[in-house]
């Protein structure tokens, strides 16, 4: 009968040896998580040594590195660069795309069709093809979004914070406080959820130079008064200086005619207020939203024949011009800012003659 020999060194026992393979292991597991995470959102991030005056808040940063963004609703952990997102405002879909980011899903444009046609405006739909609708502003769909497996969510107070929680358990979620005239905080805030912002500071510095050089192009037009009118199916709005088209035209330099030089928003006017519409120069355009697109082409046109509006010394100098309702009411956001620029110094070029 053959004998058994026992190998093991005598002086390791099944206890010791135990707890070397359980260190073992566990340095193994530790190597594999490091390398492999930041692959899935489910995966558990290895918090960097680094300390932190060194770090950035860049997309070049590692991938681990947790960072909390203070928002609307609070402060919101995050780590790393986020991969799967989806953005539940117009405003901040133009952002995302200016930071290079393409969302997994979003709220379909104000102006975007449910069923057939496109859910999203004209000058966003190439670069949102394939993107998953979850509902509009103002309704998004909650068990949508969960299956698209988001890693962030970007969302505003004001249209869905009553579903914050809800949407706080399905991912990290940032909320913009308000839908402002001015976008630049907003983008500056999705910038750092994103953890690309110095990309965020590059797309505002850009668009700053675009409006300093436009100003030494402007020259001395800008001593004209420009005028803000948008015609709903009954009635008009003028803007005034605290809407994105009245932001925009204040930091061209343009002066407000003094019946709309007011910190506000708009106000709906009837025709007797027709004389408030009166500028230098007048931009009007026609809602695009759902049927009143319809509805508002016979009301502008009725406007247009009214006594009081030839009388309006924009109409008699031939300086009123339409533009696109989307670009410089609906959108609110960069890429908008970009081409409502590019109509200011089209027509004023007209003007020049």
């Amino acid at each position: 009968m053959r004998n058994t020999v026992d190998v093991r060194p005598s002086f390791l026992g099944k206890g010791v040896l135990t707890a070397i393979v359980v260190l073992f292991s566990s340095i193994l597991l530790t190597a594999c998580g490091i390398e492999s995470a930041g692959n899935s959102p489910s995966e558990t991030a290895v918090v960097s040594k680094e300390p932190k005056s060194n770090r950035t808040t860049n997309s070049d940063q590692s991938s681990n590195e947790k960072r909390v963004v203070a928002h609307a609703m609070g402060e919101t952990e995050i780590t790393g660069t986020p991969q799967r997102v989806v953005v539940l405002t117009n405003e901040g879909i133009e952002a995302l795309l200016a930071l290079g980011v393409k969302p997994v899903g979003a709220t379909r444009s104000w102006s975007g069709e449910v069923g057939e046609g496109t859910p999203w405006y004209a000058h966003i739909q190439a670069e949102m093809e394939n993107v998953i609708v979850v509902g509009g502003e103002e309704q998004p769909d909650v068990e949508l979004i969960w299956s698209l497996k988001p890693d962030l969510i970007i969302g505003n107070a004001t249209r869905q914070g009553k579903l914050y929680r809800q949407l706080s358990k399905i991912a990290p979620t940032i909320f913009s406080e308000t839908l402002s005239a001015d976008w630049k905080p907003n983008l500056e805030l999705y910038a750092e959820a994103l953890n690309r912002t110095e990309q965020g500071e590059r797309v505002v510095a850009e668009f700053d130079q675009r409006i300093t050089d436009a100003r030494q192009k402007l020259g001395k037009h800008t001593v004209m008064t420009v005028s803000l009118v948008r015609f709903l199916p009954n009635s008009a709005r003028v803007y005034y200086k605290d809407s994105f088209a009245g932001v925009m035209v204040e930091q061209l330099g343009f002066a407000r005619p003094e019946p709309q030089n007011k910190q506000k928003h708009s106000a709906r006017v009837k025709q007797e207020r027709i004389p408030d519409l009166d500028g230098d120069v007048l931009f009007f355009s026609m809602s695009e939203e759902g049927p009143d697109q319809m509805d508002s082409v016979p009301n502008a046109a009725s406007w247009q024949q009214h006594s009081l509006w030839s009388n309006l010394q924009a109409v008699q100098n031939g300086r009123v011009f339409e533009v696109n309702d989307v670009v410089w009411n609906r959108s609110g956001g960069v890429k908008a800012a970009h081409l409502m620029l590019d109509d200011v110094l089209k027509y004023v070029e007209k003007i020049k003659g």
